[in-house]
This record gives structure tokens, sequence and C-alpha cells, in this order.
């Protein structure tokens, strides 16, 4: 029987001015420790809508920094279902890196993801400013039919992406904090 080691991951929000000046730190750290860090792209979805473009630091600058000190490569030439692209180091060391961009290279075309909030409603995309009340049903009583047709319905209205980058972008209704993600 073979074993299967877990990586263990750390999510990290680069933020211009912030913390984007300790990329490689993390990546040294993912080294040492054989984690896999994901790097993750400023998003807009602080409760206080004081997001800024300015702030956001590409996926494609993070790669190219942590790869200008710890040479990294594609570990696959798919995200597959994953939000995460994975990249491991050229010289063999342990761990690995991922950038999610999901501001400046979107995967909103595979993403099959729902999720349900602490407060019970549903949510197609993090960025959506649509939920469905499953709590609501739930605490009403709501047969298995009626909690299997929300869901269904819930689904069928998933966006087909987010809008971030056209001029019609609508903040996300609650933050990330709020949505639990």
């Amino acid at each position: 029987m073979q074993w299967v080691s877990w990586i263990q991951k750390v999510n990290v929000v680069v933020i211009r001015g912030c913390n984007d000046h300790e990329l490689v730190d993390f990546a040294r750290y993912a080294r040492q420790k054989g984690l896999s860090i994901r790097f993750i792209e400023f998003m807009p979805l602080d409760s206080g809508r004081k997001w800024k473009r300015g702030d956001l630091v590409s996926g494609r600058e993070i790669l190219d920094r942590v790869n200008k000190v710890f040479p990294i490569y594609l570990a696959e030439s798919s995200r597959g279902r994953e939000t995460a692209w994975k990249y491991r180091f050229v010289d063999g060391a342990k761990g690995e890196i991922g950038i999610i961009s999901s501001v400046t290279d979107a995967f909103c075309g595979a993403c099959s993801r729902i999720r349900l909030t602490a407060d019970g409603q549903i949510r197609t995309c993090l960025f959506s400013t649509a939920e469905y009340d499953l709590r609501g049903l739930l605490r009403n009583g709501g047969t298995r039919s009626e909690i299997i047709g929300l869901i269904r319905s819930a689904v069928a209205k998933k966006e087909l992406g987010h809008t971030i980058n056209t001029n019609h972008f609508e903040h996300a209704s609650r933050s990330m904090s709020a949505i639990g993600g």
C-alpha cells in the first residue's frame, strides 16, 4: 500500500504595499516546510469598498518575482477544476507555489462552485449580488423536493462570470468574511 502525503496549504492574499515584499520569503518557507503556498490576487470583496486596482499584484507579477529567485515550472498544463495554477521548484525542493489570478486570469468558465454561507444563504459566485435563502426554507419545514428545487434553481442562475474588469462591475453584496470564504 502506498501512503499519501498531504500537502498543507497556506493562502496569502497579496496586496501591493502591504505584503508583496514577502513573496520570496513565503516561497522560501514553502521550500523549507514542504507546504503549498497559494498566492491569491487581491479581490474587491471588502465591505468598506476600499479596493483599488492599484493595490492588485497580478498573478503574472507574482510568478515573475518568485521565479526570479526560486525558478519554478508549471506542474500541470491545466487548472482542471482547481482555482490555482500549480508550480513546482525546478531544483526539486519540496513544496509548491499556487497562483490564483481570479481578477487578471479569471477561471469563471470552468467554475462549478457554489457556497453556503454561515447564515444559510446559497451564493453562486463570490462576486454575486444574489443569494438564495436555504435557511429560511429549512426553518419553514421545506420538503426534500423543495430543497432540491431551490438548489437547482440557484445553480441554473449561476453567473457566467464576474464583471470585475468591466465598467458595470457591482461589488458583491457582502464582504469575504461575511460570505465565509
